[in-house]
């Protein structure tokens, strides 16, 4: 893509903003746009302005690492996965992260996925 060619929005997420999804390597790059002024992603950029938002993490069993994680003190967001644009999400607090929002997505195929 040129420069002054927009990235194409994948996903619309009414509650939260639209999406659109970057390939790089076998990871991906998403990048979310808010599409109301209340939502989270929407809050954020009024507090802290454009930059780093979230670092999401693959995982095998999400429900089996939401408890490993809460067993070894580390704060949820989401005691229980949640719907997401690509499978079940968590999130686990920044306070517990070195100030990093962290989302947990469990792996296609995975136990959580119905």
């Amino acid at each position: 893509m040129g420069d002054s060619e927009p990235v194409p929005v994948d996903v619309a997420v009414p509650a939260h903003g639209a999406c659109a999804f970057l390939a790089a390597g076998d990871s991906k790059i998403e990048l979310v746009a808010p599409t109301n002024s209340t939502s989270g992603v929407a809050r954020f950029l009024a507090s802290k302005g454009e930059g780093f938002h979230h670092l999401c993490l693959e995982v095998a069993d999400i429900d089996a690492e939401l408890q490993r994680l809460a067993g070894a003190g580390v704060q949820l967001i989401n005691a229980v996965a949640v719907e997401g644009v690509e499978g079940p999400v968590a999130f686990l607090h920044p306070k517990s992260c070195h100030g990093i929002l962290v989302e947990l997505i469990e792996a296609p195929g995975g136990p959580a996925w119905k």
